[in-house]
């Protein structure tokens, strides 16, 4: 047997007995018979058992054989599988699918009510600089009222304009005849004090440099007692009300001079009479608004030893403020 065959097991059924026969190492089943002539023919066939016209009948036993295959005991003999190339597949394409817009309904929020809140009251400082439009700059004449010789008026102007007299006429004619106006000190009366005024109807600013320039004489009390005579004067900047009722003083300062004093009063008034006097007074930031008023208050100081007569708004004796 070669290895690895199958063994085969027979059993062996009779007509007459149901019972099996197990015959070890049969290959095949075995049909029996009784008096089964092998003798071949005369065409070398062999005879037929059945054709005897006298033999009497045979009554064959037929063996029936159950084959069971068992399992062999060998290992199996395993064959290594050819790789098989991988067949390409065609390119698959999907079509497009295209999904409808879903239009989300607007969401309608409810609206909130806040309680209002309340915010205690801020307190500002006072605004000094305001727009540029009404800010003061440049040279702003001292000016009579009107022209030519007058009464001494409460006060003069100040005016963005040129001179309008060339010739110094008296300003306080009611007071003596002399060219000019008269600061008399020593007697310390409320005429003592010239007022230059800068009307403010709109409100103004100043935010600079300011300067005073002052034409002065001293009036020595004996014509010719000397060669030259000296004299001080006291110029105040103010901020008063349109009815004089408060007046403030922002800034104060003197100034000396000397003047020729050949004669009390020379009979020739011009540029020579009149000594220049200007006065600094640093930068100031001020915001005047209706009913309030810049004014220049001069008079003379108190330890000046001469009374001093004063020229302006004239071609000779420009005297201004400046704003630089």
């Amino acid at each position: 047997m070669e290895p690895g065959a199958p063994v085969v097991v027979a059993a062996a059924t009779t007509a007459a007995d149901t019972g099996s026969v197990a015959v070890d190492g049969a290959a095949s089943a075995s049909v029996e018979s009784a008096a089964l002539d092998s003798d071949p023919g005369p065409d070398g066939a062999p005879d037929d058992p059945f054709d005897t016209p006298d033999a009497a009948p045979v009554v064959a036993a037929v063996t029936t054989s159950t084959v069971a295959v068992l399992p062999s005991t060998a290992p199996p003999t395993t064959t290594p599988a050819r790789p098989v190339p991988p067949r390409p597949l065609p390119p698959t394409t999907l079509p497009l699918t295209t999904l409808p817009l879903t239009t989300v309904p607007p969401t309608t929020v409810p609206p909130t009510t806040l309680p209002p809140t309340t915010l205690p009251p801020t307190t500002l400082p006072p605004t000094t600089v305001p727009p540029d439009d009404d800010r003061l700059s440049g040279v702003y004449l001292f000016g009579a009222l009107t022209a030519g010789d007058t009464k001494r008026p409460d006060h003069f102007v100040i005016e963005q304009r040129e001179p309008q007299h060339g010739k110094l006429p008296n300003f306080d004619a009611d007071h003596d005849d002399l060219p000019g106006i008269t600061l008399s000190g020593h007697e310390k009366e409320d005429d003592d004090v010239v007022r230059f005024v800068l009307e403010t109807r709109d409100g103004v600013t100043i935010d600079g440099r300011l300067y005073t320039l002052l034409f002065a004489r001293a009036l020595p009390e004996d014509e010719g007692s000397a060669d030259e005579a000296n004299g001080e004067l006291e110029v105040s900047l103010m901020i008063c009300d349109r009815k004089d009722v408060a007046c403030k003083q922002i800034d104060r300062q003197w100034a000396d001079f000397v003047s020729p004093a050949d004669d009390r009063w020379p009979d020739s008034v011009g540029s020579g009479t009149f000594a220049k006097v200007g006065i600094d007074f640093g930068v100031h930031q001020l915001r005047l608004d209706p009913p309030q008023r810049f004014e220049v208050w001069v008079e003379l100081a108190e330890s000046s030893k001469y009374d001093v007569a004063l020229a302006f708004d004239t071609d000779f004796a420009p005297a201004s403020l400046q704003v630089w």
